[in-house]
């Protein structure tokens, strides 16, 4: 019944609805979250198993990055995959040398042709990634732990032959994701809002314990997905060919900073990314590139590649400048179908434009069906007040659609 579902009484539950609906479109399923994970755990007890070069050396293995803070999104953007980053502690000295501990793992997963990853890895300067057929991957990230620190933290291998690198960096991914999972404020007006903002949808397979549902996420880690979403489709626009993104991780330290926590997801994307444009806009302020540091073990930099300029930090501030326009536009006004599509189109991809816009329709739809909608200026649907005579409309937006 229409009377179930998120009330639409202004411009910011209209907002709210159009971002819910992107946020779900970008989500993995159950059946791809268990996927990757099956991916790593398989990978490790491969790197472990009779034949390679580090058997007996794997001491554990955990996903680090937006896994393990329940906010991967759908990684690429056309195929629609994700990635996955995983940490996997050795039995091998802190002080051993990058490059050999990088060239051991590589060929731990690599080994003889003909082996089932042989021709699908790759070394990086810092880990190991295994790209599947359907075009997932796994990034598996070789660490030793530094005995007499808290526990997880550990020293990575970092070798860059162009480059002429070659040093170890402590990291405490483990540490961050704990950190960041104690902060992030679980909403339950948000869950109910969610619930209740769908007409009627399917059961899908019963989620793992580890995959948290959309509806039980908190605002700030759905926040933060959607802001990830908007930095994929800006970076691939020609301006940032060859520009390194912000990491992940630094957008996550970054999150925790914003004042404001709201049950509403739009206030949330809106808060948090002016927090980090004007974290950057500070520093850029003073001629300083950005610094970001893990809160749950400081030696860690998160912001140690990324930024390396101040125009490379002002790119992305002016990104953020235009989402943050828009989204309180999209909070304040009533617009027509073809600009708020066009607003989500501009920072989250067309397909979860589409079907944002489409399910706000469907929610029109069922409404103007109970003569509880009208047309306002230019186009716009509106509720009608209480007691107040619906008017018609010539689609379920008052608007012709694209």
């Amino acid at each position: 019944m229409a009377d179930d579902l998120f009330p639409l009484t202004t411009a910011k539950d209209e907002a709210e609805i159009l971002l819910m609906d992107v946020a779900d479109k970008i989500q993995l399923t159950p059946t791809q979250h268990s996927e990757a994970e099956r991916n790593y755990h398989a990978l490790a007890d491969w790197v472990d198993g009779a034949g390679s070069v580090l058997q007996g050396k794997v001491l554990d293995v955990y996903p680090s990055g937006s896994f393990a803070i329940g906010a991967p999104i759908l990684g690429k953007i056309k195929s629609q995959q994700h990635d996955l980053d995983a940490v996997i502690p050795l039995a091998l000295s802190p002080t051993a040398d990058p490059k050999s501990v990088l060239e051991l793992l590589e060929q731990a997963i690599k080994r003889e042709e003909g082996t089932r990853y042989h021709d699908k890895t790759r070394r990086n300067s810092r880990c190991v990634t295994v790209t599947y057929d359907d075009g997932r991957s796994v990034d598996l990230m070789p660490v030793v732990r530094l005995p007499g620190t808290p526990e997880k933290v550990s020293t990575l291998f970092h070798w860059k032959a162009d480059a002429g690198e070659s040093y170890h960096k402590q990291v405490n991914p483990k540490g961050f994701a704990d950190y960041f999972l104690a902060r992030a404020r679980v909403s339950v007006l948000f869950e109910k809002a969610y619930a209740r903002r769908r007409l009627v949808t399917k059961a899908d397979a019963k989620p793992l314990p580890a995959l948290i549902p959309l509806d039980q996420k908190a605002p700030r880690i759905v926040a933060l997905q959607l802001i990830k979403r908007k930095r994929d489709i800006a970076y691939r626009r020609a301006e940032f060919n060859g520009v390194r993104k912000p990491p992940s991780v630094v957008l996550a330290a970054m999150a925790l900073d914003a004042v404001v926590a709201s049950d509403y997801l739009v206030d949330e994307v809106i808060a948090v990314a002016t927090t980090i444009r004007d974290a950057i806009r500070a520093e850029s302020a003073f001629g300083r590139v950005l610094q970001v540091a893990n809160p749950a073990w400081t030696p860690d930099i998160f912001t140690d590649r990324w930024p390396k300029t101040v125009a490379v930090q002002d790119m992305f501030a002016r990104e953020l400048d235009g989402l943050i326009k828009d989204m309180q536009r999209l909070a304040r006004e009533y617009l027509t179908a073809y600009e708020r599509i066009e607003i989500l189109k501009r920072h989250f991809g067309e397909t979860a434009a589409n079907h944002a816009v489409d399910r706000l329709g469907e929610i029109y739809e069922a409404q103007r069906a109970q003569g509880r909608t009208r047309v306002g200026a230019g186009g716009a649907v509106t509720l009608a007040p209480s007691g107040a005579e619906a008017l018609t409309k010539r689609t379920p937006f008052g608007g012709d659609r694209d």
